[in-house]
C-alpha cells in the first residue's frame, strides 16, 4: 500500500493534529467546525482524496483492493514516521467508515477488520461502463466480461483490468436502471451482458 514516488502528500499530512481522532471527528468531517477556516476545508478535501487514492495501489487504482485494519495502521496513509504521529485504530475506523458512507469502501465483515476499497463507487463504474458502450457504438450488441475487462476496445480506458467483482456489480446497476440484460451460464457465472 506505499504511495508511488510521483504521489506527493499534502502539507496537512504534516500536521499533527491530523493524526488524532479528536481532529478527524470534529474537523476532517464535520463542516460546521470549519466554519471560517479555509485551510480545513482544503485540508478536508485533501485528505478525502489522499485516503481514496491511497488506499488502492497506484498500479490498480481502477480496481477494488482489500485493506485490513490492522495491517494498514503501519501504513504511510494512517502512520507518519516523520512527525512520528499514528492514527488508532478506532480513528482508522471512523475514516473507513466516512469513506463508506461516500460508496468508497465496503466492510467485508461485522468487525470491520477489513474492508474493500474501490476507487470509484458501483454507480460511477457503471457509468463509466454505460458512457464507454456509447462511445464505441455498443448498444444492442453483446460483451462478454473478459471484453470489458480486457479486450481490444478496453485497452487504455478505465476499465481496462477491472476487478470482476466490480465489473459485475455495475453491470448489475445497469441492469437495474434497464440499460443492460446480464447472461449466466448453467453454473451461474455471469458470462456476458447484452447494453441497450
Amino acid at each position: 500500500m506505499a504511495a508511488s514516488a510521483s504521489f506527493a502528500w499534502p502539507a496537512l499530512y504534516s500536521f499533527p493534529p491530523f493524526f488524532t481522532q479528536v481532529a478527524m471527528m470534529h474537523n476532517f468531517f464535520d463542516d460546521s467546525a470549519l466554519a471560517g477556516a479555509t485551510e480545513w476545508k482544503d485540508g478536508k478535501k485533501s485528505c478525502s482524496k489522499i485516503l481514496t487514492r491511497s488506499c488502492i495501489t497506484e498500479q490498480r487504482r481502477h480496481a477494488a483492493d482489500s485493506l485490513d485494519v490492522q495491517e494498514a495502521l503501519t501504513s504511510p496513509l494512517f502512520n507518519n514516521q516523520t512527525i512520528n504521529r499514528h492514527l488508532s485504530p478506532e480513528a482508522v475506523r471512523i475514516v473507513l467508515d466516512e469513506l463508506a458512507a461516500k460508496g468508497n469502501v465496503e466492510w467485508t465483515g461485522r468487525d470491520k477488520s477489513r474492508c474493500r476499497v474501490l476507487w470509484r463507487t458501483i454507480e460511477q463504474w457503471a457509468a463509466i461502463i454505460y458512457s464507454w458502450v456509447e462511445n464505441n457504438g455498443m448498444t444492442g450488441t453483446v460483451c462478454t466480461l473478459y471484453e470489458l475487462q480486457a479486450g481490444d476496445h478496453a485497452v487504455g480506458t478505465e476499465m481496462y483490468g477491472i476487478d470482476e467483482n466490480t465489473l459485475k456489480e455495475a453491470l448489475a446497476v445497469l441492469q437495474a436502471q434497464r440499460k443492460a440484460q446480464v447472461f449466466s451460464s448453467s453454473t451461474g457465472e455471469l458470462d456476458g451482458v447484452k447494453f441497450f
